[in-house]
């Protein structure tokens, strides 16, 4: 999926989008049995599940009530790690179109499925650093319970070249990208955050049922999100 060459004052071709998102990333993944023996380790994660916890869904911080609070709103601010711009994953609850988020100056490299969804649908745009500069948006459908914050299965995701950042193999960042969310395939999760705007929030995740993913809650224990705005997250300067 190599971005063709614009010819001279000419608008650049978009790259051809995968409609089906999954079976795109089992092609990609069934050359590389090394790669997929470690998605298949990760997608164990997902059902290393304890029993369901009273009381999961009403305990921790009203994160959307905090960040809608904010200058910018849900629309504006996100969820994300403390790092620098460029290497911290980041959390938009969102519908807004991905033309309007993305600055205009980026270069789509690579899409697959669906990362535009009807705006009467609540959703969540993840935003992911990948390889020489290029970031990843995936989406999906999102839903509350209690003071939970709940996301169905990917539905699109969409690559990027930040102006200035160097060209990458396509064939390297399309197996990049089928590695990262092939785990996911089918899955449904909710997090639940504790803390505050001040000290930041640290993040359960659990099935929808209330089931803790252990396997992952241990991975990422020490962990923590603070609100930035989408602003910040996105800036290459």
């Amino acid at each position: 999926m190599l971005l063709l060459a614009a010819a001279a004052g000419a608008a650049p071709a978009q790259p051809p989008r995968e409609p089906d998102m999954w079976a795109a990333f089992e092609r990609i993944l069934a050359r590389e049995p090394e790669v997929r023996q470690r998605v298949e380790e990760s997608r164990r994660r997902f059902s290393d599940a304890g029993e369901t916890v009273a009381g999961w869904d009403i305990e921790g911080a009203d994160t959307d009530l905090l960040l809608a609070a904010l200058p910018g709103g849900l629309d504006g601010n996100v969820l994300a790690d403390p790092g620098p711009p460029g290497e911290s994953d980041g959390e938009l609850r969102t519908s807004r179109p991905l033309a309007e988020i993305v600055p205009a100056d980026w270069t789509l490299v690579l899409r697959y499925g669906e990362v535009d969804l009807h705006p009467r649908h609540s959703a969540v745009l993840f935003i992911s650093p990948a390889s020489l500069g290029h970031v990843v948006f995936s989406r999906a459908r999102r839903w509350r319970r209690g003071n939970t914050s709940c996301w169905g299965p990917i539905r699109g995701v969409a690559v990027y070249r930040p102006a200035g950042a160097p060209a990458d193999d396509p064939a390297r960042l399309a197996l990049e990208t089928a590695a990262s969310f092939a785990s996911a395939e089918g899955q449904s999760v909710c997090e639940r955050f504790e803390g505050d705007l001040a000290r930041g929030f640290t993040r359960t995740w659990f099935l929808p049922d209330g089931r803790p993913l252990i396997g992952i809650n241990r991975r990422s224990a020490g962990g923590r999100s603070v609100a930035r705005p989408l602003a910040e997250l996105l800036d290459r300067r």
